[in-house]
């Protein structure tokens, strides 16, 4: 295409004859910045059709004629224009048909950056009077001299030509020095007008009104739009270098007292009192201590801040590496470390009790306690436990080297709340398969020994209404426990300690038992109280009416919807059903003769005694009035009579058929809300007068504390509400250290915002601290058994899937050695890989020149028989049923460091081995190198390994686990 200008009048095309003698060049509009580019469409003045405007395509160009010499950067080959050039020489038809030519000063001779365009600007802001100077008049040019008229002026006037010039381009914009020295000038100079600014310059003596036509009314709005954009620009820079001096006047204060390493304590003081947030201010305080340089004594944390690090980091990983990059926070590594300190291992918690043993000691807490067990469900999955370096995730009852083959499907927790002041930890866990009520009875009584060997009280066990916990307390020592043997007043509520004698009282959670009976009442739809009728249908026509009509359509009165609004009722069938709302609306409806709810009036009383019931056995505050009000010595005896009432009252319940519910298969909730009932009487009987407790909160016996730390637990990670065996472990060590860790309000129960301190969120009890290393060391003799050495020393067919296999893996193994800086000295990262004295046979190279784009690690045959070696003692193991043994990787290790270092050392890493085996005072590289190299392959066998156990143990109906990515539940 050839080029052409779009000049109007230019007739220059590629190949012309230029203006300056030079190579004439084309230039295209500068599209890529707007500003610009409207001012060269000014500039060219062409118009569209019918008196639109003009707009250039992107090919238009303008050629070099256009521009002066001094548009152009020197030293290019080519033509270059410098940057924020805009074209000046262009020639315009005149309203006479005459060529009207607009040029800058630099075409009489002067550059607008010269010396002397700089003087000719000075003296006319100095003479406002010739600032209308468009050429003198004929009787002006007889009276001046011509001496008295400055030398640059003259260059302005003379022309030799009767042609017209007028000046029509901007000025270069002042610098930041120069408007400050105009704003700061005297305000007897006022700022020159456009005028003053763009003298016309003028042959012939016209007027200056006539010049002034030739300025069209737009460049005066953008002439004055500049203006003020210049004010607001030059407004805007004063804030900033007011903020960048305030900025580097507070970063110099802060680094001062980084340096001397001294703060005063008024100064801090003042500071933080300015977050309203204590978290906030305890970051701020650590920046000024951590921040910057790591010191060479290490950086040291507030506990505060190692609290908020293991929550952050409990909730998710990825969250807690992105901040640790803005903020000074100790490092992942810190934060496992700590963890670590706790062992956390199944069975019962030393770390804990010997915690809670000092606190008691040092009368911190109250001994007197309750006992709570409950079962979580976890993953079934056999896992790899990289720090045991062995399999988890098999039934486990903390007896150490027996062995389960049963994978855990269950975690049975033993918790310990104190009576007294707001404390509850786990003290206990066991990976469990359905156990019996016996197996469970045992273990209770070896969490009450630990209990009492640290100095606490256990005063009552909880448990839900599972059959097995029945079968548990018969195995205690509860006596007569049959439904159809119990009797009023209950006597037989308690077990003998198995270390004191003391009684421990057993009490059925009131939550499961509402529950239940909730369920009883839905299946049986009637149940029969002394001949009168307690109906589903009651329930199922409010719950119609307000789903019809809506609450304020379905009364007049204010009562009951003021009722139903403090409660948040919405009448469903669910836990809500036993509550003051729903009875107080049933007997509202029943009393208002409402044709639907004739005979209401006996289920309304049934709602109302059992939610009456609930207020006493649920009591969590000690602010708490009426039927919520805790126990105490003056309102012992009237609740005692109230709650035997309620115990009659539900031995009366009798089933539609006129069949006593005590003696039916639903008698759990019965014979649970009884035994709760006369239990938490007696303990707060025996702790009033006993123990000398001012009062007794009926909520500290409620299991909710159990389900809150089950709550805590599902948290870990943001979505795993099903955690493995491995997962459960770390969640209990970060629980177990202090922490903000909180439930989740969706849960099954929610803690009360009222308790004692206020501090119900905090389940963290140790200490953080840093862990006492201990190395994994095996026993003596070989470390494989004597029939795996037979397995090993017997010659077998390797298949070809296998060696193109763990090729494929060496490869892999290199890449995270070199990546994760595992392996840092060079001639060592040499000997992983590929060379030229170490190459790899093609037999085994297979997989890997098939999934080979450009990316994948080649390793040398060293590192290949390392590998393969590792690969055929996991295979013995695995074959000989030797899996389940700790220390596996360490075993692996050491026999295949000992095959190689004694029988084929010669074969290791030709063209390096004086490198790899001189002698060292942290000892060789060949055996650190070969050590690394197993113990990154194990990693990924070994995790494999016990995924593909996992998978195979179960039943092809378990669709979850195979495809939890994109199903949820599907039928489960």
């Amino acid at each position: 295409m050839t080029k052409s200008c779009s000049a109007i009048g230019c007739t220059k095309r590629q190949g012309g004859q230029p203006r300056h003698g030079t190579v004439l060049s084309f230039h295209k509009f500068p599209h890529e910045d707007p500003k610009l580019l409207r001012k060269w469409m000014a500039a060219v003045r062409r118009r569209g059709d019918h008196g639109r405007p003009w707009k250039p395509s992107l090919t238009a160009m303008l050629c070099s004629d256009h521009f002066s010499e001094d548009d152009f950067r020197p030293s290019h080959k080519r033509r270059v224009l410098r940057e924020g050039t805009i074209p000046s020489w262009f020639v315009f038809p005149g309203k006479s048909g005459q060529a009207e030519r607009r040029s800058p000063l630099k075409r009489a001779g002067a550059s607008l950056s010269s010396p002397k365009a700089k003087r000719v600007r000075r003296v006319l802001l100095r003479n406002p009077d010739m600032s209308g100077l468009s050429g003198p008049s004929e009787s002006q040019q007889q009276q001046a001299a011509p001496e008295e008229v400055p030398e640059e002026v003259q260059l302005l006037t003379v022309s030799e030509e009767p042609v017209q010039f007028t000046v029509v381009e901007e000025l270069p914009q002042p610098t930041v020095s120069e408007e400050v020295e105009q704003s700061t000038a005297s305000e007897e100079l006022q700022q020159p007008t456009v005028q003053e600014l763009q003298p016309t310059l003028l042959d012939h003596s016209y007027s200056s009104s006539a010049a002034e036509r030739h300025i069209h009314s737009p460049m005066k709005k953008m002439v004055a739009k500049v203006r003020q954009l210049n004010y607001e620009k030059k407004k805007l820079r004063q804030k900033l270098k007011r903020r960048d001096r305030r900025l580097k006047c507070l970063k110099s204060t802060l680094d001062a007292l980084k340096e001397s390493q001294v703060m005063d304590a008024n100064l801090l003081d003042s500071i933080r009192a300015r977050f309203e947030n204590p978290i906030v201010s305890e970051l701020f305080a650590n920046e000024v201590v951590n921040g910057g340089r790591k010191k060479r004594g290490g950086r040291r944390y507030s506990e505060e801040i190692k609290k908020l690090c293991l929550t952050l980091h409990y909730y998710s990983p990825r969250a807690y590496k992105f901040l640790a990059k803005n903020f000074s926070l100790p490092g992942v590594t810190s934060l496992q470390e700590w963890t670590r300190s706790v062992g956390c291992e199944v069975g019962v918690l030393d770390e804990v009790l010997q915690t809670l043993a000092s606190q008691v000691a040092s009368k911190k807490i109250d001994p007197n306690c309750c006992l709570m067990v409950d079962e979580m469900a976890i993953r079934k999955a056999k896992v790899y436990s990289q720090p045991k370096d062995k399999f988890v995730g098999h039934v486990d009852l903390g007896a150490g080297d027996v062995e389960d083959s049963r994978l855990a499907t269950n975690a049975m927790v033993f918790m310990a709340v104190g009576l007294k002041g707001v404390w509850r930890h786990p003290v206990a866990y066991f990976l469990t398969d359905h156990l019996t009520g016996e197996t469970q009875a045992e273990l209770t009584k070896t969490v009450l020994r630990a209990l009492n060997s640290a100095g606490l009280k256990a005063r009552t066990l909880v448990a839900d209404g599972l059959q097995a916990n029945m079968t548990m307390f018969a195995h205690l020592g509860v006596q007569n426990m049959q439904p159809g043997q119990l009797q009023l007043p209950i006597r037989n509520n308690f077990f003998l300690h198995p270390a004191t004698g003391e009684k421990v009282h057993i009490l059925l959670d009131v939550v499961h038992m509402l529950k239940l009976l909730r369920n009883l009442f839905g299946e049986q739809k009637m149940l029969l109280l002394d001949g009168e009728e307690i109906s589903w249908k009651y329930v199922q026509a409010l719950y119609a009416l307000q789903q019809r009509e809506g609450i304020r359509a379905a009364n007049k009165l204010s009562r009951l919807h003021i009722e139903y609004k403090k409660n948040k009722m919405k009448v469903k069938l669910a836990a809500q059903l036993f509550s003051s709302s729903v009875g107080n609306a049933l007997l509202y409806m029943a009393e208002s003769g409402h044709h639907q709810f004739v005979g209401a009036e006996a289920t309304a009383r049934f709602i109302l005694m059992i939610d009456q019931a609930f207020d006493y056995l649920n009591g969590s505050s000690i602010y708490g009035k009426g039927f919520k009000a805790p126990v105490t010595a003056n309102n012992l005896p009237l609740r005692r009579q109230f709650l035997a009432e309620f115990s009659s009252t539900l031995f009366r319940l009798q089933t539609a058929s006129g069949e006593p519910v005590l003696k039916t298969r639903r008698s759990t909730p019965v014979l649970g809300l009884c035994l709760a009932a006369q239990s938490v009487l007696d303990v707060s009987e025996a702790l009033l007068e006993q123990e000398g407790f001012a009062y007794v909160l009926p909520y500290k016996m409620s299991q909710d504390h159990v389900e809150l730390l089950f709550s805590r637990i599902r948290r870990m990670g943001g979505f795993n509400n099903n955690p493995n065996a491995v997962q459960l472990q770390h969640a209990l060590r970060r629980l177990a250290l202090h922490n903000f860790i909180s439930p989740s309000a969706t849960g099954n129960s929610t803690a009360p915002a009222d308790e004692d301190n206020g501090n119900d969120d905090e389940v963290g009890l140790l200490q953080i601290r840093r862990p006492q290393r201990q190395r994994s060391a095996l026993g003596a003799g070989d470390p494989m058994p004597a029939v795996v050495q037979h397995v090993l020393m017997t010659p077998g067919n390797r298949s070809a899937f296998v060696d193109d296999s763990v090729g494929y893996i060496a490869g892999y193994v290199c890449r995270k050695l070199i990546e994760g800086s595992v392996v840092k000295c060079g001639e060592c990262i040499g000997a992983l890989l590929s060379n030229e004295e170490d190459p790899p046979s093609r037999e085994v190279m297979r997989l890997v020149e098939i999934r080979d784009n450009g990316g994948l690690l080649v390793p040398s045959a060293s590192t290949y028989a390392i590998i393969a070696s590792s690969e055929r003692h996991l295979t013995a193991l695995r074959r000989c049923g030797e899996m389940g043994q700790e220390n596996l990787s360490l075993r692996i290790q050491c026999s295949v460091l000992a095959q190689f270092m004694t029988e084929r050392s010669h074969e290791l890493f030709p063209g390096v081995q004086e490198h790899m085996f001189e002698p060292r005072a942290g000892g060789c590289h060949a055996v650190s190198l070969l050590k690394q190299v197993v113990a990154r392959y194990l990693r990924v066998r070994l995790h494999a390994y016990g995924h593909y156990i996992t998978l195979s143990g179960m039943a092809s109906a378990h669709v979850r686990h195979h495809l939890h990515k994109q199903v949820l539940f599907a039928r489960q």
